[in-house]
C-alpha cells in the first residue's frame, strides 16, 4: 500500500516537472518570438531615422539655396504678382538699396495677398513677412512691442536704402500704422532713390 502511494507521488511529479518544462519551452519559444520582432522594429526604426536624416538634409539644402537667392538676386518676385517684374540693378546700387527693394517687393506681395487694398496696416505687412520670412519677422513673437519692433525695422531698411517709404497714420478705427499701396507699387517699380512723387 505505501508502495503504491510511493510510486503515485512519483508520477505526480513527474507529470508537475513535465508540465512545467513544457511551459518553459513556450515561455523560451515567446521570448525568442519577442526579441526577433524587437529586432526587427530597431531595424524598422533605425530605416526611418535614417529616412528622416536624409530628407532633413536635403531640406536643410534647399533652404540654404532659398536663402542665398534672397541675399544674390536683386529682386524677390511673387510668381503671382506680374505687375513686378524681375529688373536689372546696376552695379553702384549698394546692398541696403537691394534689400530695400527686395523688402519693398514683399510688402507689394502682401498687398495683392490681400486683394489690392488701397491701405494694409503695419500687422497685415508683418503677418505677410513672417511667412515668407520668419526667421527675420518672427523674431518679436511673444514681446509686447512687437509691432513697434518691426515697425522701427522696417523703416530702417527702407531708409538705409533710400526709398521714399514713411509708414503713415491710416484713417482705420485706432489709427494704426500702415503703408499705402500707391506709394508700395511705385517703390517696387521704380526703386532706390527714385521713389519720391515730386
Amino acid at each position: 500500500m505505501l508502495e503504491d502511494e510511493e510510486s503515485m507521488a512519483e508520477d505526480e511529479i513527474a507529470a508537475l516537472i513535465r508540465r512545467y518544462e513544457n511551459n518553459l519551452r513556450i515561455v523560451r519559444g515567446d521570448i525568442a518570438a519577442l526579441d526577433n520582432r524587437m529586432m526587427t522594429l530597431e531595424k524598422a526604426i533605425a530605416g526611418v531615422r535614417d529616412e528622416v536624416r536624409h530628407e532633413a538634409r536635403a531640406l536643410s539644402d534647399k533652404l540654404d539655396q532659398y536663402r542665398a537667392l534672397l541675399t544674390e538676386l536683386p529682386i524677390v518676385v511673387d510668381p503671382g504678382y506680374s505687375a513686378c517684374p524681375p529688373t536689372e540693378v546696376p552695379d553702384t546700387v549698394v546692398p541696403d538699396a537691394v534689400r530695400a527693394r527686395q523688402l519693398a517687393v514683399l510688402v507689394r506681395e502682401a498687398f495683392s495677398r490681400a486683394g489690392d487694398p488701397e491701405v494694409l496696416t503695419l500687422a497685415q505687412i508683418l503677418e505677410h513677412l513672417a511667412v515668407v520670412d520668419p526667421q527675420t519677422w518672427r523674431q518679436w513673437d511673444g514681446h509686447p512691442r512687437r509691432l513697434a519692433l518691426a515697425g522701427r525695422m522696417i523703416a530702417a531698411i527702407f531708409r538705409a536704402g533710400r526709398l521714399d517709404m514713411p509708414n503713415q497714420r491710416l484713417r482705420l478705427p485706432g489709427r494704426p500704422t500702415g503703408y499705402r499701396l500707391s506709394q508700395v507699387t511705385r517703390a517696387a517699380l521704380i526703386g532706390p532713390g527714385q521713389g519720391r512723387s515730386g
